[in-house]
């Protein structure tokens, strides 16, 4: 299932520090399904993060055992947040029954989003004496061979929920924490304060040390856990500071 989501937005005028701009936060999203089977199904969403595809990376949403026919609602507000954040990556929702079960096709998504202004920052901070610390996209090392570097840069991590002792967490079975290794030199642009970048500069006394490459933002990451051991019920909830999105300098 895809539901493309539309909002009207205003953009700022280039060239404005002040600007005001436009976001939004989703107040909810519920996935409106109609069952058709009597016999109890438990239901799983995953967000679709690529195109549709037999073997395309998704990511469990919520899980729900459903024991009546007829009209339900599943909370996706996580998909539908992502989709308004970044609309090119809006590749829809797979809906999954175990048994099999059948569905009408009269699904809907109901949401409500509010509209957050924020103010637009430059892209610099200016310190005393003249010191100038632009911030540069951070470099990514997790994409292969060719955007490999010794500087401080996000390279994969790969982990095994079964390899780390977490057998509680049903889905998924393993996910790329990413993590950040390299160098961070005097002439490095991935400074993440001009407390770093000093500290940097200082490093040449025995008694300072230099700046470590660590992560400067981390997201969360939707697990899947059963409610005790013997019970059929199962819970999504998301464990906050789990996957590297940027390194820096610190």
């Amino acid at each position: 299932m895809r539901f493309p989501i539309h909002i009207a937005s205003g953009r700022p005028r280039s060239g404005t520090a002040n600007a005001t701009a436009r976001s939004y936060s989703v107040r909810y999203a519920r996935l409106r399904l109609r069952m058709m089977s009597r016999r109890p199904t438990l239901v799983r969403i995953y967000q679709l993060l690529e195109p549709a595809c037999p073997t395309c990376e998704r990511r469990l949403i919520n899980i729900r055992r459903l024991t009546r026919k007829g009209r339900h609602r599943m909370d996706v507000a996580e998909a539908v947040q992502a989709w308004i954040d970044r609309p090119e990556n809006n590749h829809g929702l797979d809906v999954e029954c175990k048994p099999a079960c059948r569905l009408s096709r009269d699904s809907a998504l109901d949401v409500e989003v509010a509209e957050v202004l924020n103010r637009s920052h430059r892209s610099y901070q200016s310190g005393p004496a003249g010191v100038l610390l632009q911030h540069h996209r951070a470099i990514d090392c997790s994409h292969g061979p060719d955007n490999q570097t010794d500087l401080c840069c996000r390279h994969s991590l790969k982990v095994s929920f079964a390899e780390i002792g977490w057998h509680w967490v049903a889905e998924p079975k393993e996910f790329d924490a990413y993590m950040c290794k390299g160098r961070c030199p005097n002439d490095n642009r991935n400074f993440n304060s001009t407390h770093a970048l000093v500290q940097s500069l200082m490093s040449e006394r025995a008694d300072v040390p230099s700046p470590c490459c660590a992560p400067k933002s981390l997201k969360g990451l939707s697990l899947l856990y059963q409610d005790g051991p013997d019970s059929d019920l199962y819970t999504v909830a998301t464990q906050q500071g789990m996957v590297v999105e940027e390194c820096a300098c610190l």
